[in-house]
């Protein structure tokens, strides 16, 4: 059983861009399923982030949990006088994961927003059966080092790894646009070993989905069997 955590250095910075676009990578050679815990902002009667990761998948995900207001989940749920059941969540990633190749799980927000008032999304990753490979997707800009640098050692602290950053491009590039990667490969290197860092071109997914980089990480992170086919 494989899990996949799309989680960020905040909220707004293309993760689910980079998850459909790894989705559509994946599912050319193995059987997989996106799906969002929660969301929040959803004022219809599907969210945006579940509808793309339900069309990227092999087939469609359990519903998401939406909640109406655009905040961090657990201060939308306490307005809603709703409760968000982190053990649930835990309890339907591991199931997907047995029925399927991969399960590429995007949390809501950064690694450390708050997912219920007790946990964050990276305490809440902890808890599940088997530990996910965690991409961190960070947007490629000024910040970003220290935006980076500081989420990487906390979830260190955490006890979890991040697998892989991913610096997607921004809407307006900046001087340091371009630079980042090779900063961070010094920096954050030396204090997580083997942490992949790549980039991400602003493109649509389908195209993204193409990219060499994101084809190579769909490689790493699918079980043997699937990865030995799509990189073949």
């Amino acid at each position: 059983m494989t899990i996949i955590a799309i989680a960020g250095t905040g909220t707004g910075i293309g993760k689910s861009h980079v998850a459909v676009a790894l989705l559509m990578a994946m599912k050319l050679h193995a059987r997989v399923v996106g799906w969002k815990p929660v969301e929040s902002g959803v004022t219809g009667s599907e969210g945006e982030d579940e509808a793309r990761l339900r069309d990227a998948g092999s087939v469609a995900g359990p519903p998401t949990l939406r909640l109406r207001e655009a905040l961090s989940p657990h201060l939308a749920a306490r307005r809603e006088n709703r409760i968000l059941d982190a053990r649930a969540f835990a309890d339907t990633a591991a199931q997907l994961a047995t029925t399927h190749d991969a399960v590429v799980v995007e949390v809501a927000g950064g690694l450390f927003s708050p997912l219920t008032d007790e946990m964050t999304n990276a305490t809440w990753l902890r808890t599940l059966k088997k530990m996910p490979r965690i991409v961190l997707v960070a947007p490629d800009r000024l910040g970003v080092l220290h935006d980076t640098y500081a989420t990487v050692r906390a979830a260190a602290a955490e006890g979890l790894t991040i697998d892989t950053v991913v610096l997607s491009a921004p809407e307006t590039p900046d001087a340091s646009t371009g630079t980042n990667a090779g900063e961070l490969v010094r920096h954050i290197s030396a204090y997580v070993y083997h942490t992949h860092i790549i980039t991400a071109p602003r493109k649509d997914p389908k195209d993204l989905a193409a990219e060499p980089a994101i084809v190579a990480l769909a490689a790493r992170v699918l079980p043997p069997r699937s990865a030995t086919s799509l990189s073949s």
